[in-house]
């Protein structure tokens, strides 16, 4: 993995807010989804530690090889290659981290795609334990296709669409059968989601 590198596209750090769904750079689409995932502290702190080690990625089916990680979490400035298997063949993702928040009662993270990344954009994982005792994850995005991925558009569209769905139901199940497990406490080694 190589340092931090400046970001290809406007506007980093803009899925912190959700006044980028308003207002995305031009030629960029910006989407929000957010979904009740558990209710309560012990639900709270599972689902902080799972979004804040990139444990939201590997439950969807992704892996996550990077060297930067500090005790299991993500720092700004970490950059990353996600792995997703598609057809038999692995999509290789890089990516490195624009933004983290840990509060009390909100925290989440934003990274950044870099070139080689189908996408040009941002996405960002973002929970919070409202005062009902509900916690809640949202996941927002503003990206356009990079280079010659814009002839697939389309697909993409409905792959970022299907993606955000699955990152919702899966960290939602992972607080009910509690078999997300504790991802911060194991080291920061690579994880290679190539399926072998």
């Amino acid at each position: 993995m190589s340092a931090s590198r400046p970001l290809p596209y406007p506007r980093a750090g803009a899925t912190r807010d959700a006044e980028i769904l308003s207002d995305p750079p031009r030629g960029f689409r910006a989407r929000e989804r957010r979904a009740a995932i558990g209710s309560g502290e012990a639900h709270w702190e599972l689902a902080r530690r799972q979004v804040l080690s990139w444990g939201v990625k590997e439950l969807a089916g992704f892996g996550v090889l990077t060297d930067s990680r500090v005790d299991g979490r993500v720092s700004p400035g970490d950059p990353a290659e996600l792995r997703y298997p598609v057809l038999g063949m692995t999509l290789r993702e890089p990516v490195q981290v624009v933004w983290v928040e840990d509060a009390r009662r909100r925290a989440g993270f934003g990274y950044g795609t870099m070139p080689g990344h189908p996408l040009r954009g941002e996405e960002a994982f973002l929970l919070e334990w409202g005062e009902d005792d509900v916690v809640r994850l949202t996941v927002r995005s503003f990206s356009r296709p990079a280079g010659l991925w814009r002839l697939l558009a389309l697909p993409l569209r409905l792959a970022q669409r299907g993606m955000t769905r699955r990152y919702l139901r899966r960290l939602a199940r992972s607080m009910r059968d509690g078999s997300a497990g504790d991802r911060s406490a194991r080291d920061g080694s690579a994880r290679d989601g190539s399926g072998g």
